[in-house]
Formats: C-alpha cells, structure tokens, sequence
C-alpha cells in the first residue's frame, strides 16, 4: 500500500477528514462512542506509549503525518 507523496499535502494529520471513514455510512461518526481523535492521544507530543493488557505499544506520529504503531 503506497501513497503518492502529493497525497500527504492535502490533509492535516489532525483533522477529521484524515481518519478513513467508510463513505457507505449514514450516521455521524464524530459522535460515536467508540471514535478517539490521534490529537487526544498524543496531546501535542510526536509519540505516546499505550499498555494493553500485558503488552506495551508505541504510538508514533511522524513528520508526514502518518500514526505507526509499534510493539
């Protein structure tokens, strides 16, 4: 899965239209439950470290707007 690099100027890394929303969806997904937005994660930081369960996950943030986790 490869992007052009023109495709990383189009859209902020936090905005909403950077998330991948399916189109097919009739219901607002900013309202929903289940929907975290990287900015309230990272809170202004470029990486985040995330426990789940037993193991320890690293959320980066890069300088072409990209999130990679790690673990």
């Amino acid at each position: 899965m490869f992007s052009s690099p023109d495709s990383d100027r189009t859209t902020s890394p936090m905005s909403a239209s950077a998330s991948p929303v399916p189109s097919d969806r009739s219901t607002d997904v900013s309202s929903s439950p289940g929907l975290l937005q990287s900015g309230d994660l990272l809170q202004g930081r470029r990486e985040v470290w995330i426990q789940h369960g037993t193991d320890r996950y690293r959320l980066i943030h890069t300088r072409n707007g990209k999130l990679i986790l790690q673990k």
